[in-house]
């Protein structure tokens, strides 16, 4: 039994050396990357950035996992973005998702106004917005100015919930709707966009706040069917597979979901 012992003794302590060390160069290695990913970042942009957290491993290093983590402008905590290594053969090669995050914010400001002019200051609503855009020689552009210039050729996503115990009417619903979506997405010839209109019940709005945003809890049909969904707007356009066409509100009422 004392020679066991000792083996499982040293056996242990070997074990305990092992992931010290491997700590160790993990620690290194991730030093090494977040040194890399500032000086893209800095490059790429010319201005100042800090780590939420630092790289890590998105999962085994030897399943082929990538060096992964959240940045933001220095100063600027809801610009906070992911950079990644680009693929595991070129480990210093990085990519970003600034530009998406810097515009789709900037779209959401302006439409969250927006929508406050239309449905009344005090009206209780929750958006959510993407701005779904990449090019890096627009990296100076404000969303307005990228619109401008894309012709088009990007995705837009406008979806929000209204909630409200007034009585609903789709026509004056659709008539609201309409002066959202005329101006954003429309107007600007957007060639693809989701533009959906969630109108619920005041009693759905804590359950909706209580769970995130309670997607894939509930289906649609079940939360109307439990009277917390009224209605729902769904509208989207796909140039190239699934093309509309939206003249006026009126247009709009076929698509209610119920």
């Amino acid at each position: 039994m004392g020679i066991l012992k000792r083996i499982l003794f040293i056996l242990t302590i070997y074990t305990i050396i092992i992931f010290i060390g491997g700590c160790s160069m993990s620690d290194q290695k991730s030093k090494e990357v977040q040194q890399g990913m500032t000086e893209y970042l800095n490059k790429k942009y010319g201005m100042e950035f800090e780590f939420v957290k630092e790289p890590y491993l998105t999962g085994n290093e030897g399943f082929g996992y990538k060096y992964q983590a959240k940045v933001i402008p220095a100063g600027k905590p809801e610009l906070e973005f992911f950079v990644e290594q680009e693929d595991r053969e070129h480990p210093y090669n990085f990519i970003d998702g600034y530009l998406q995050v810097k515009w789709t914010y900037e779209g959401k400001q302006e439409i969250e106004k927006k929508i406050k002019e239309v449905y009344g200051a005090e009206t209780d609503f929750v958006l959510k917005y993407t701005f779904r855009y990449n090019k890096e020689e627009f990296k100076d552009l404000n969303y307005k100015e990228v619109i401008d210039r894309c012709n088009g050729n990007l995705y837009i996503a406008i979806n929000y919930f209204v909630f409200s115990d007034e009585k609903f009417d789709k026509y004056e619903e659709v008539e609201k709707a309409y002066k959202i979506l005329k101006p954003y997405l429309l107007d600007n010839k957007i060639d693809n966009y989701d533009f959906n209109v969630m109108f619920c019940t005041n009693k759905y709005r804590q359950e909706y706040a209580s769970n995130g945003d309670n997607s894939g809890k509930k289906s649609f049909d079940t939360l109307h069917e439990e009277g917390s969904l009224i209605n729902f707007l769904k509208v989207y356009n796909l140039k190239k597979t699934h093309p509309i066409e939206v003249n006026s509100s009126s247009d709009l009422a076929k698509w209610f979901q119920y």
